[in-house]
């Protein structure tokens, strides 16, 4: 690594600008063997060949006539093309202010005169692999933005192919769904105890298959800004009474409690939205909970705030994915751990549909301990 390193800055060019030709000999004799060396005598030749062959690194003498090293250090740093060039300072001046007006001008360091060869060798090493790591570190930079670019492009045509195959869905599947309801009433007094179970749950599949169809539209809409909220004064418990109709009666026959300690509740959102939210989260607590378990939905205020709660006593949620669980894609990664703590991407869709009401929402959970949702909605003023 050393040998790597002492040969990249062996073809380092360096310029060297001091107006006495003494400095000069002995800079070169020091260094001329280890680097490529240009030299000048005054600042105004110093920043000719600058312009014509920016060096790597420069050893700049302060006290020289006519444009002192201040001047020829303030005009390359004025220089797009040359502010980045490292400037060592050789000065024989060694009080603070010196050193502070070197530094203010954009110099990295300062050797003070007479030099020892020995420190001259030691700074320009320091200089020159600091410069070269720092353009190693922006190429690097450079190549991480390319390749994110390049990633965002392609999550922009996979998210508008699944935008359009799922748009296309929804179609077939409310025509589906449609029919099975028609067929169920046409039908309902000739099938079977057997035959009503399997009509019930291609209903109920074929609800659940649109309701998924449409969180996924409106994920998208959401997440580009294209979903207008319309947002109007409603009451909390009457939205949260109507979710728990739409959800009916579950499926593990869990026990639904909401006693809400007011009659109503009065907060400003987009009701149908929200009672989606509900639904979801209520939907997802059933799948989770054993026969004759409790989910117990609570409302209530907090400032100017309405804090809804729902708290079911399912297997729980590890602290390290309470957080994941409400990306968008962060369900298809637990579940190839065979892990699944929701129904899919309801919890992404509740998480931007709250943000975009300006409310927060949030897990608290143990594993074996069951789970708790919580988000908070604007309160009516």
């Amino acid at each position: 690594m050393v040998s790597e390193l002492m040969k990249d800055l062996s073809e380092s060019n360096i310029l060297v600008v001091d107006d006495t030709e003494a400095n000069i000999d002995i800079l070169v004799e020091s260094l001329g063997d280890k680097y490529e060396l240009s030299v000048a005598l005054d600042g105004e030749t110093a920043l000719e060949i600058v312009d014509e062959s920016p060096p790597d690194l420069i050893l700049l003498d302060i006290m020289m006539p006519e444009m002192d090293g201040y001047d020829v250090c303030a005009a390359l740093k004025l220089n797009a093309d040359t502010r980045d060039i490292p400037v060592i300072f050789l000065t024989a001046a060694v009080n603070i202010e010196s050193k502070t007006k070197g530094f203010k001008l954009g110099a990295v360091d300062y050797i003070t005169k007479p030099f020892e060869i020995r420190e001259v060798e030691a700074r320009v090493i320091t200089h020159l692999s600091l410069k070269y790591a720092k353009e190693k570190l922006e190429a690097q930079h450079h190549e991480l933005q390319n390749s994110y670019d390049a990633l965002r492009v392609a999550e922009n045509a996979r998210d508008s192919l699944m935008h359009m195959i799922v748009h296309d869905m929804r179609t077939p599947l409310t025509g589906i769904k449609g029919s099975l309801d028609v067929f169920k009433i046409l039908r309902k007094e000739h099938l079977d105890e057997n035959e009503a179970k399997l009509l019930s749950s291609a209903q109920s599949g074929s609800a659940k298959l649109i309701e998924m169809v449409s969180s996924l539209l409106d994920l998208n809409r959401l997440e580009s800004g294209q979903m207008p909220l319309d947002i109007i004064e409603s009451d909390m418990v009457a939205t949260i009474q109507e979710a728990i109709k739409i959800v009916g009666e579950p499926v593990n026959d869990v026990n639904l409690i909401f006693n809400p300690t007011e009659a109503v509740l009065p907060g400003k959102y987009d009701k149908d939205i929200v009672r989606r939210i509900v639904t979801n989260l209520m939907s997802n607590a059933i799948k989770f909970s054993e026969a004759n378990d409790d989910i117990n939905i609570d409302i209530r205020r907090d400032e100017d705030k309405i804090v809804f709660s729902i708290k079911d006593s399912g297997p729980g949620i590890p602290a390290e994915l309470h957080e994941k669980i409400f990306e968008k894609f962060g369900q298809a990664e637990i579940k190839k751990e065979h892990r699944g703590y929701s129904s899919g991407i309801g919890l992404a869709f509740c998480k931007l549909a709250v943000e975009a009401h300006g409310g927060e929402i949030r897990v608290e959970s143990e594993v074996g301990k069951g789970s708790c949702f919580i988000f908070n909605l604007p309160e009516a003023n």
